[in-house]
């Protein structure tokens, strides 16, 4: 069948046995889906086995409480959890609600007060749409 297919095209077999594998390839790529990870909302509290533990005790259980504690964390425990090589609350915002953009915007800050700026705004409606609600 590829021959034929050679044969009638003019094109090298090689790409001929390209395209029949990148064909056969895409067939069993359809057939099969992978199930999405279902991720909890910003503003819905974790499971106990996925809350955040602070190294003062405290456990947060969705991005409000953590904008909160953010507020009025001391330093020394923003120095536990954030080093030159972790940043365990950009870890728990990707891991956790999948939020990679605000993970990523954690991971830039140097101060407390500036992540829970980032974390509340992100929780915020942006005004754009506020005449929806």
């Amino acid at each position: 069948m590829i021959l034929i297919f050679v044969l009638r095209h003019r094109r090298c077999a090689s790409s001929a046995i390209i395209y029949h594998l990148n064909f056969e390839i895409n067939k069993v790529m359809v057939k099969t889906k992978v199930p999405k990870k279902i991720l909890p909302p910003m503003t819905a509290d974790v499971e106990p086995e996925k809350a955040f533990w602070l190294s003062d005790g405290r456990s947060l259980k969705n991005l409000r409480e953590l904008a909160a504690a953010l507020e009025t964390m001391d330093d020394s425990v923003w120095e536990h959890h954030v080093t030159a090589e972790k940043n365990d609350f950009a870890n728990w915002i990707e891991g956790v609600f999948g939020q990679i953009q605000l993970g990523a915007a954690i991971r830039k800050v140097k101060s407390p007060r500036t992540a829970a700026k980032r974390v509340q705004g992100k929780l915020e409606i942006p005004k754009f749409w506020s005449f929806l609600m």
